[in-house]
């Protein structure tokens, strides 16, 4: 189970308040209204997110936990944040669409949820290079988008009807180079390489993370890999053997496939590296990434850690 997806929770939580909302109140577009029963009863959704490919444990996640807030939503069980006093319209998720993490299949998606008559919001997308590929369809179509996970900085900004429920990259980077300067990981003089795979997430972030190391005046020696490296293709031999040569004191490698870093730094510790490897909340799934003392940067809290979230985690569990 992935620890943090609790995320998903909130964003189809998001996307139900906006359901609910239009339902009472009536909708600009005639097709999206037309979704709504007359007496405000039941409302469809849509959820798109990686359910194929080497990411897809976090695609499957996020379908899993929306189903049990619907469970807890349909049932009028008590929801954190929501007034006990909200009327809720019943929600059925109508269409589920694979996006794999591609911004062309994200665009096709896209279109099928906004000419598919039973879907008033949608849940997703999950990446932000998905996002940026579905979401001017999903803008044009007048659909209302909620991601529980991409965090590129300029996503809100950029695209209309676009929300999400989790910190940006900008914020995620801060935290994590904050908390590696004050424990000592890195500091001032110190070497760091910092790697992206030319996506546009982990190009976003390792920017971010780029201009925070050399403002604590640490050296980054920058490197990007071309998407296509990604999965089965993937392969960082020729990094690990830079990241010794120039001797690295750490590697910072936000990338969307848990996959990639463990081989990562695998070849990093084949190579002889004896510094520290990062990676990213693209890589937070234990049962692809589990390199023994490597750090991870994630958006929000373990979930098994939240007392609220007791009474998800066991529906989820079960």
């Amino acid at each position: 189970m992935r620890k943090g997806l609790i995320a998903g929770v909130a964003a189809i939580a998001v996307v139900a308040l906006g359901v609910t909302a239009s339902a009472i109140a009536g909708s600009n577009s005639t097709e999206r209204a037309a979704v709504v029963t007359p007496d405000c009863r039941s409302a469809g959704v849509g959820l798109a997110s990686i359910l194929s490919g080497p990411a897809a444990p976090l695609g499957q996640d996020q379908l899993r936990w929306s189903r049990v807030f619907l469970q807890f939503w349909n049932a009028n069980k008590p929801i954190p944040g929501l007034p006990k006093a909200f009327k809720r319209t019943k929600l059925r998720i109508r269409a589920v669409g694979d996006s794999a993490l591609d911004p062309q299949k994200s665009a096709t998606v896209a279109g099928q949820m906004t000419s598919n008559k039973k879907v008033l919001a949608m849940s997703g997308f999950a990446g932000s290079n998905e996002n940026l590929g579905g979401g001017p369809v999903l803008d044009r179509g007048g659909m209302v988008y909620v991601s529980s996970s991409a965090t590129r900085d300029d996503l809100a900004s950029n695209l209309k009807n676009f929300y999400r429920v989790v910190p940006n990259n900008v914020a995620q980077a801060r935290l994590a180079v904050g908390t590696l300067l004050k424990n000592g990981v890195i500091k001032a003089g110190d070497q760091a390489m910092v790697v992206d795979d030319a996506e546009a997430y982990a190009a976003n972030q390792a920017d971010d993370v780029q201009k925070l190391l050399v403002a604590a005046n640490v050296k980054v020696d920058r490197e990007s890999l071309p998407a296509s490296t990604q999965g089965a293709t993937a392969n960082f031999s020729a990094l690990a053997n830079k990241a010794v040569a120039i001797r690295a004191n750490i590697v910072f490698a936000p990338t969307q496939v848990a996959s990639d870093s463990q081989l990562f730094a695998q070849q990093l510790k084949g190579a002889g590296y004896r510094g520290d490897f990062v990676a990213a909340d693209g890589s937070f799934d234990a049962s692809n990434f589990k390199f023994p003392g490597a750090y991870l940067t994630y958006f929000g809290a373990d979930v098994n850690k939240v007392a609220v979230a007791k009474p998800y985690l066991a529906a989820f569990s079960k």
